[in-house]
């Protein structure tokens, strides 16, 4: 999906939440999520080719869900950040909740 139409998408939002799926999330161009989707874009043939197959609002919702994760638990402000990568990497989440996002990382 190309992210024209994922920020056009967005944009038409009507505010119901309710038939939305619980991986979508609201986009902002200029905010980080751009980037995350366009090298998600960039690396489409590698990522089909290991059988990454999930939507680009999945990933988006991954980073987030990610860097909420180090926000409250690892306290990067504290730890060199090889060893807070280290710890995401080793966490039970990374093949379960991140697995797409950290595959792209």
């Amino acid at each position: 999906m190309a992210r024209a139409s994922l920020l056009q998408e967005d944009e038409s939002d009507d505010g119901n939440d309710s038939n939305k799926e619980n991986s979508s999330h609201k986009f902002n161009e200029g905010s980080f999520d751009v980037e995350i989707i366009r090298l998600f874009e960039h690396f489409q043939p590698v990522l089909d080719n290991a059988d990454v197959k999930c939507p680009c609002t999945e990933v988006v919702a991954e980073w987030h869900d990610l860097l909420t994760y180090i926000i409250n638990y690892l306290q990067p402000n504290k730890h060199n950040y090889k060893k807070t990568w280290k710890f995401v990497f080793l966490s039970s989440y990374a093949k379960s909740k991140w697995k797409n996002i950290l595959y792209l990382s």
